[in-house]
C-alpha cells in the first residue's frame, strides 16, 4: 500500500505538471484564460474584469486535486467599444459587373457588442468591394468609335461619261460589337457604267 506521504508526493507531482502543461493561458480577444500558476492554485482575475467560467487545474481518479483557472473577460468588444455599441460597415452583392449590366447593389449592415463579444452582423450580402468591367473594344474602333467601313454607292449604274457616286459607311462600337444603324445613305453595293455608243 502507498503511504500517507507518498500519496501526499504523488497528488504534488499530478498537480505539478499539469502546472506545467496549463501555467499560460490563452487570450481571445477580450477574454481569456488566467493560467493555473506555479503550484496550481489558480489567480484571480485581474482588476476590471469579470470570471465567467472557471475549469480544473488538475485531477487525480477523476476528481479536481489543484485550484480552479479562470476565464477573465472585460467587459467590452476592445478598441474602445463598450456593451451596446455597434458598427457598421457597407458589404456589396456581387464583386463585379459586367458593363452595361447596372451598378453595384450595396447595404449597410451593423453589429452590437454585446458585453464581452461582437454579435452578428446584419444583412444578407457579403462582398466588401464591386466593380464594373472596362467595355471591350471592336477589332478595328475602340468602344463608342465608329468602324467596320464599307463602300456603297447612289445608284447600280450611270452612262457613259458619267462617275459612279460613292460613300464610306460605318456604324458604332458598342462593348465588343457592332451595333445600330449604318452611317449615309446610299444603298448599292456596286455600280456600272454603261459602255460607250457606238460611233456615228
Amino acid at each position: 500500500m502507498i503511504s500517507d506521504s507518498g500519496f501526499r508526493l504523488y497528488i504534488f507531482v499530478v498537480i505539478f505538471i499539469s502546472c506545467l502543461l496549463k501555467c499560460k493561458g490563452g487570450w481571445d480577444g477580450t477574454c481569456g484564460w488566467n493560467g493555473c500558476g506555479t503550484f496550481g492554485g489558480g489567480y484571480d482575475c485581474p482588476k476590471g474584469s469579470d470570471t465567467v467560467e472557471t475549469r480544473c487545474c488538475a485531477t487525480a481518479f477523476g476528481r479536481c486535486m489543484g485550484g480552479k483557472e479562470r476565464r477573465c473577460c472585460w467587459k467590452g468588444c476592445g478598441d474602445g467599444y463598450g456593451p451596446g455599441d455597434s458598427q457598421s460597415r457597407v458589404r456589396f452583392r456581387e464583386p463585379v459587373l459586367g458593363f452595361h449590366e447596372g451598378t453595384c447593389t450595396q447595404e449597410s449592415q451593423s453589429r452590437v457588442c454585446n458585453n464581452f463579444e461582437w454579435g452578428e452582423w446584419s444583412g444578407e450580402f457579403g462582398f466588401d468591394s464591386c466593380y464594373i468591367r472596362d467595355p471591350q473594344d471592336c477589332a478595328d474602333a475602340h468602344h463608342g468609335e465608329h468602324g467596320d467601313a464599307r463602300v456603297r454607292f447612289r445608284t447600280p449604274n450611270v452612262t457613259h461619261g458619267e462617275e459612279c457616286e460613292w460613300e464610306v459607311q460605318s456604324r458604332q462600337c458598342w462593348n465588343g460589337e457592332y451595333f445600330g444603324n449604318w452611317s449615309g445613305v446610299f444603298e448599292f453595293l456596286n455600280c456600272t457604267i454603261s459602255p460607250a455608243p457606238p460611233p456615228p
